[in-house]
């Protein structure tokens, strides 16, 4: 940990913020993504081994485990409408009250989708009401990752750190899906395949919704941005800010809404949950299967950790171009090493794998944020982030279940379509990493001279 923050930033009144104050919101602003990625990682093993048969039983194998996938997926598709109505509200009441809504609406719809009765109780209300909670779930998803790293930079926004600070909230998701991970496979190993689809599949559904909703509160109780608060005392508060930035700042959200697809896709087509399918076709072991994705998580973490340090030493960009570069060079001999059936190789490709996607996993946080001024930054980190998330969830709501409704059940047929989806997606975001501009000296901490020193891209209009 970088040694001191003793100029983290100076408030509104004055008074410095202490270390012990930017400590606990960067670990509060990082329990959304670890929830996130919690929820990630049980959503989408129940939906490729427990909604096929709890909530879409009667249909054929395929379409059931395509619909299941669906409507795992459908959080994407609501994400942009809650990054722009949370992020109009966080531009112009506060950061920490939105974030406390964000965490309740996730936690709640964690908590509703565990209640959940299957489709043999109410028939096809349950299908439904599942993709209706996970729209709602979607809605506050969106809200979250671009706010709490706006409230994490904001409150450190004179530190020398920023971007080791804003890191412990992508730090989050590679917490969460390693926990999950290890959570899913003690239930599959100790309870067995029956139980886990039967009932043990809400279990985590109960434990991850309660912890959000509890950390809601606890993000109430903190200081708001002392950034905030003083454009708020000085009237400088944008009337309308998401529709704003939307229309003044187009050519940068464009840009910088491609960088976060080796993170997104690497780990929601690549490995979970079609890895964890395809390796179950290979006769592994499913505990296996699941408790390998800790590893992915651990590499992903490991990343995180080191790139957040180092990217106030060497700057923001150089990783989103490594981590599009090598996602698009490895996901094809990604499989070839599934194939091996090796398992110590396959949780070494598994490290390995989440190490070099999430490359770009520490410095999104303070990229975004630092590519926009303080008037409508809870909106435009928050847009960019949620607009990349939408067009990776329709590829995994679409392009992902269509391919695996044409594989007739049998994974080996269509692994290399999937690989491919990988390395085009990543291709697209190594491209935009070089026209995006570097960020880390960006000053962020004065609204008088912002204006002329935020950025995002090259040519990007203010």
């Amino acid at each position: 940990m970088p040694d001191s923050v003793s100029s983290a930033n100076v408030s509104a009144t004055g008074s410095r913020t202490s270390l012990k104050a930017v400590t606990r919101v960067a670990f509060l602003g990082g329990l959304g993504s670890y929830f996130e990625y919690f929820d990630f990682f049980n959503a989408t093993l129940a939906a490729g081994l427990a909604w096929p048969l709890v909530f879409f039983s009667g249909l054929p194998p395929a379409v059931g485990l395509a619909l299941s996938i669906f409507s795992y997926a459908l959080t994407f598709f609501t994400r942009p409408v809650g990054a722009y109505v949370f992020g109009h509200f966080g531009d112009r009441l506060g950061r920490k009250y939105v974030l406390f809504l964000t965490l309740l609406i996730m936690g709640i719809g964690s908590i509703a989708i565990a209640a959940l009765p299957g489709s043999a109780s109410i028939g096809a209300a349950a299908p439904i009401l599942l993709s209706v909670i996970r729209l709602v779930q979607g809605f506050g998803l969106g809200g979250e990752a671009g706010g709490a790293s706006t409230w994490v930079l904001e409150v450190a926004a004179r530190s020398k750190h920023r971007g080791f600070w804003t890191s412990w909230v992508q730090a989050g998701s590679p917490a969460g899906l390693a926990t999950a991970a290890i959570f899913a496979s003690s239930l599959l190993t100790n309870l067995g395949h029956p139980a886990y689809i039967a009932w043990a599949w809400r279990v985590p559904f109960v434990v991850g919704g309660v912890a959000a909703v509890v950390g809601g509160f606890l993000r109430y109780r903190l200081m708001e941005s002392p950034l905030f608060e003083r454009i708020s005392k000085a009237h400088k508060v944008e009337r309308f800010p998401a529709s704003e930035v939307m229309k003044k700042q187009w050519k940068k959200m464009l840009l910088l809404l491609q960088l976060n697809y080796p993170e997104v896709i690497g780990t929601s087509v690549t490995v979970v949950p079609f890895a964890i399918l395809y390796m179950n076709q290979l006769h592994m072991n499913p505990s296996f299967s699941s408790s390998a994705t800790v590893f992915l998580g651990l590499g992903a973490l490991t990343a995180t950790v080191i790139v957040g340090i180092l990217s106030d030493y060497v700057g923001r960009k150089i990783w989103f171009i490594l981590a599009g570069l090598l996602g698009a060079v490895f996901a094809y001999p990604f499989y070839l090493v599934l194939q091996t059936r090796n398992e110590p190789l396959i949780i070494l490709l598994m490290f390995g794998w989440g190490f070099i996607v999430y490359l770009e996993n520490a410095v999104l946080p303070s990229l975004l944020t630092e590519s926009y001024e303080t008037k409508w930054r809870y909106s435009g980190s928050s847009l960019s982030m949620q607009l990349s998330i939408f067009i990776s969830g329709a590829v995994i709501g679409f392009a992902l279940p269509a391919v695996l409704a044409t594989s007739h059940g049998v994974y080996a047929n269509v692994w290399p379509s999937v690989a491919g989806i990988t390395i085009v997606m990543c291709l697209a975001s190594f491209i935009a990493a070089i026209f995006v501009k570097d960020t880390t000296h960006v000053v962020i901490d004065d609204t008088e001279t912002e204006s002329a020193t935020a950025g995002g891209a090259e040519g990007a209009d203010e």
